[in-house]
């Protein structure tokens, strides 16, 4: 209106009855106690006020339009932030190639990444502080509490435990080592919150081994360094691996019949997936095809 400079031409443009317009003006004139327009026999003219009321307003509509545009990506898929968390060997290893392919395809939507510990991922997903994780499978016993909460586990991978030891170690000259082998060697353990923990602990129990000295480290870099130093032996899955290839450290592969571990997907039930959840799915369903996996990780199924 302000670039018309006249009542009737405006309300032409905006289709509206010139009376309408003329009333409009004149409520919010009297809401700011102030004048919009110097009205003179020829035509309208901005007053400070005015010229500053025309401001705001244009940037209303520029970030309501903004905005609008924005919703509409999200409801698309094209647009808006995905919320994944990991565990840290899976965040190094598994999801870099999926985000990548996910970023080429959707170059607008924001994706978000935080490496957690086992115990701690579904809280995550619970709470709805990420959209998916990315995880091992749970333990029997967390299943059950899972599964009242409404959340599900959908495995895509699995990779087989490796003997990690220093060079020169006895062990070296077998090409395959046996669980039971290990008894009475220094140990190097995962810390207990972790999913290797809870594995390597049971199929040692099961063999009847027991480390001559136990020691454990969050850190993945602090149990191969130990190793390569020669301080113990340990055992890590196939998408460990690539984070303890350091020098002084050999893998090889471990038991006659491997231990798996399930590698997933963890999400909530009692939501729908939002659109950039969906497409990343859809990532995940296709990434057997074209994302290869480390050394003793293999793909099973789509989600």
């Amino acid at each position: 209106m302000s670039d018309a400079r006249s009542f009737s031409k405006a309300a032409r443009l905006l289709m509206l009855a010139q009376s309408s317009l003329s009333r409009t003006v004149a409520q919010v004139e009297r809401m700011y106690g102030v004048k919009l327009f110097e009205r003179t026999t020829r035509a309208l003219e901005l007053t400070d006020e005015g010229e500053q009321f025309v401001q705001m307003a244009q940037r209303i509509l520029h970030t309501y339009q903004q905005e609008t545009e924005d919703f509409e990506g999200y409801l698309a898929g094209t647009k808006g932030v995905l919320r994944l968390a990991a565990l840290p060997s899976l965040a190094v290893s598994l999801l870099p190639p999926m985000i990548t392919r996910f970023r080429d395809r959707y170059p607008d939507i924001l994706v978000e990444v935080e490496d957690v510990l086992a115990g701690q991922i579904t809280d995550y997903v619970r709470s709805g502080v990420v959209d998916l994780a990315v995880t091992a499978a749970p333990t029997p016993s967390l299943q059950a509490v899972m599964t009242s909460a409404g959340i599900r586990f959908e495995a895509i991978a699995v990779d087989h435990f490796y003997c990690v030891l220093p060079h020169g170690h006895r062990l070296l000259d077998q090409p395959t080592i046996d669980w039971s082998d290990l008894a009475g060697e220094a140990f190097i353990a995962f810390e207990e919150s972790s999913s290797v923990r809870v594995i390597v602990d049971e199929v040692l129990l099961a063999h009847g081994v027991v480390p001559a000295r136990l020691v454990s480290a969050r850190n993945v870099a602090s149990i191969a360094g130990m190793c390569a130093a020669g301080l113990g032996v340990s055992a890590a899955p196939g998408f460990v691996l690539p984070l303890m290839a350091i020098p002084g450290v050999v893998t090889r592969p471990i038991g006659t019949m491997p231990v798996a571990r399930r590698i997933g997907v963890l999400r909530s039930t009692r939501r729908s997936p939002s659109p950039p959840a969906r497409q990343f799915l859809e990532i995940i369903n296709s990434a057997s095809e074209v994302i290869a996996l480390p050394d003793g990780a293999y793909w099973t199924k789509a989600v």
